[in-house]
């Protein structure tokens, strides 16, 4: 045989015996990767969370506000005067 293909037979050799003992290690990437990956989307599940509980916390002080502002509204509005209603949109 050739010397290049004694070249290629020991670079073979020398690769797969590399993978072999580096395997193990790859197999503990692997799966703290995957560990990662899992504590990651559990966070992004509570982020979720907590941006709808935000989101909820948001709508009812607008809500709030806009009944400070407008106070004669939001009693027109609890009360069920719609002749104060009536009146309040003829003013706008």
């Amino acid at each position: 045989m050739e010397w290049y293909v004694w070249v290629a037979v020991v670079a073979i050799a020398v690769g797969l015996w590399h993978e072999l003992i580096n395997f193990p290690a790859t197999n503990e990437s692997i799966y703290a990767l995957s560990e990662r990956l899992d504590n990651l989307e559990s966070e992004n599940s509570d982020l979720r969370q907590q941006i709808i509980d935000l989101e909820e916390r948001l709508l009812e002080l607008n809500n709030l506000i806009d009944e400070i502002k407008n106070p004669a509204y939001h009693d027109a509005l609890k009360y069920g005067d719609a002749h104060a209603l009536l009146q309040l949109s003829k003013s706008k």
